[in-house]
């Protein structure tokens, strides 16, 4: 998630376009298509994989203390326990990125 100064919103600017072909080439989607600046435009994105599973994203409005909106967004989150040889393997999944821990048993 970031504030990325490009106007999403406007689909013929040329960042615009080479941010989305940029984001085609890896595969990946920005999820945030609603205005999140006070004057109007698009500028804070929520980028996942593509093929991920979509989080929820919640766009609040901009208030006194920021010309931005508050993007709030949930992960869909996967754990799973594998028992392996010597030990326990935790794995957390987050938007397709693994974090791994491995638990020794004595």
């Amino acid at each position: 998630m970031s504030d990325l100064n490009i106007h999403l919103d406007v689909v013929d600017d040329r960042d615009t376009r080479r941010l989305a072909e940029l984001l085609d080439t890896f595969g990946l989607s920005q999820l945030v298509s609603v205005p999140t600046h006070r004057d109007g435009h698009t500028l804070d994105a929520v980028i996942t994989r593509a093929d991920s599973a979509l989080p929820v994203v919640d766009v609040r409005p901009s208030d006194e203390y920021s010309d931005h909106s508050l993007v709030l967004f949930q992960l869909p989150l996967h754990y799973v326990d594998v028992n392996t040889r010597g030990g326990r393997v935790s794995t957390l999944t987050v938007s397709g990125l693994i974090f791994s821990t491995v638990v020794c048993v004595g």
